[in-house]
């Protein structure tokens, strides 16, 4: 059974609602955070806020830059602090904090209870 990739429309805002893009993100529930691009952060105006040891392989920590935006996804728009990376991916966080899961069989991302 082949697995597919969930892809989302998103729209990203600054906190203050003033600048907004819309981007198309892969959904990683392999990625704690949400990320966004260098681009996109300059495009909003983003500052960078935090930086934050990171390490995909496990093997040699990097810092990497954060900032605070709004993700709004799925009918809901949430303000949630993303890093600032290559690739603009949504994360098994902002996925939980909207009681969404990714059906890996058809790359759907659907609703489901929040457990509480």
């Amino acid at each position: 059974m082949r697995n597919h990739e969930a892809r989302v429309t998103v729209r990203i805002c600054d906190l203050a609602r003033q600048k907004c893009v819309e981007r198309e993100a892969l959904v990683d529930t392999g990625s704690t955070l949400s990320s966004i691009t260098e681009e996109v952060r300059a495009e909003l105006g983003l500052p960078v806020i935090a930086s934050y040891p990171a390490d995909p392989a496990l093997t040699n920590p990097q810092l990497v830059d954060a900032a605070d935006a709004i993700l709004d996804f799925e009918g809901q728009a949430v303000p949630t602090r993303v890093i600032i990376a290559r690739k603009f991916l949504i994360g098994l966080l902002d996925l939980e904090a909207r009681g969404l899961v990714v059906d890996t069989r058809t790359g759907e991302v659907k609703k489901v209870p929040i457990l509480v």
